[in-house]
């Protein structure tokens, strides 16, 4: 079990990312938008790697990889925290984590990171481009993105459909450390997180 585990951390650390899908990120503009986790002066990341270690052994006692965040409005922080909660969990020495941002309605993930790529979930789901070409490392080891760059109409009725159905089934198995993070829209508001 120890040489498993020894392995699996080296392969960890040898994580390389498609240079086109690498983006660099600047680090004002993440603290102007409270995403904190990546500095460890910060008070603020202490919270998050908190909330981290309760989420990882509750993940780890029920063997889940997903985890859905919600608000019951907007404007709430849920997406500061799925970010911050992200890249705290992919600055465990044995996860990696990545961001989905199925808020479809008004998709945010990619205005706080800071970032702009050009391919994002709105062209996979037109077949306009495959998943690999979606799914962004903005420079932080072990993290990664599936941004939606525009809002994309009757959000709730794509969210059913059998390719988001097996994009999800996809990133779930695809890597035993992965743990994937939903950003999704106030459930006051919409019926999507359902």
């Amino acid at each position: 079990r120890q040489a498993t585990s020894v392995k699996h951390d080296e392969m960890l650390e040898k994580i390389v990312y498609n240079q086109e899908n690498v983006v660099e990120i600047n680090h004002k503009h993440l603290e102007e938008n409270r995403i904190v986790a990546l500095d460890k002066m910060n008070p603020g990341s202490w919270v998050f790697d908190a909330l981290r270690t309760q989420v990882l052994q509750k993940l780890d006692e029920n063997n889940w990889k997903t985890i859905a965040i919600v608000s019951p409005t907007q404007s709430s922080g849920k997406t500061m925290m799925a970010i911050n909660l992200a890249i705290s969990i992919a600055q465990s020495p044995n996860k990696t984590s990545m961001v989905v941002d199925f808020d479809m309605r008004k998709p945010k993930v990619s205005k706080y990171l800071g970032i702009n790529h050009k391919k994002s979930l709105n062209e996979y789901l037109k077949n306009e481009a495959d998943l690999s070409e979606i799914i962004v490392n903005p420079s932080v080891p072990r993290f990664t993105v599936i941004p939606t760059n525009t809002p994309v109409k009757k959000s709730s009725e794509v969210l059913s459909l059998s390719k988001v159905r097996g994009l999800i089934s996809d990133l779930k198995d695809r890597y035993e450390s992965r743990v994937i993070i939903y950003d999704l829209p106030p459930i006051l508001q919409a019926d999507d997180a359902m």
